[in-house]
């Protein structure tokens, strides 16, 4: 399965951004925390003032659900090119396709890097033909 230079750079920026995007979530939520904290005595806020504190988490819920549909496509993306990338080593097939369901974070930039992105993948990543004699 060879892919274009386009569909690479948009399948590499997808994945950055499922790396980016929970912790970017986290370091919000523990902003929002914190902002909830300095306000004292919640039940001593108007609904106004509760929805303007709220506002940010109504605008990224469907970020976050995009962010999910998106992290899905890609590890069917990605365990499909594992099942039709036959060149590869039957160890890095089987790891890869185990690790995007059990570290998805680490197996999918992993398999970007080692088989999509270059033209051709290292040496130590194919399998290698022996003649026989």
């Amino acid at each position: 399965m060879k892919l274009n230079k386009t569909w690479k750079v948009i399948i590499g920026l997808l994945t950055g951004w499922t790396l980016i995007y929970p912790l970017l979530f986290v370091f919000l939520w523990f902003g929002f925390m914190g902002s909830m904290f300095m306000t004292g005595d919640p039940s001593s806020l108007s609904e106004q003032e509760m929805f303007s504190i709220m506002k940010p988490f109504f605008y990224l819920m469907p970020i976050i659900l995009i962010s999910s549909f998106v992290q899905m496509g890609l590890l069917v993306f990605y365990l499909i090119h594992i099942i039709i990338h036959k060149e590869g080593t039957d160890t890095m097939r089987i790891l890869l396709g185990v690790g995007l369901f059990v570290m998805p974070y680490i197996a999918m930039p992993l398999h970007y890097f080692v088989y999509i992105l270059p033209e051709t993948p290292p040496e130590w990543a194919l399998i290698k033909i022996t003649e026989v004699e």
